[in-house]
């Protein structure tokens, strides 16, 4: 499994953590509520 926030450039390891914006993890946790 790639780690959260790993973009796949071609220029970075795909084992490399990389840091997912605020703003972009807000929607991500937004996505993954269930739509009760």
């Amino acid at each position: 499994m790639i780690p959260a926030g790993n973009t796949g450039g071609a220029n970075v390891s795909p084992f490399k953590p990389m840091p997912i914006p605020p703003d972009l993890a807000e929607l991500i946790d937004e996505a993954r509520r269930p739509n009760c």
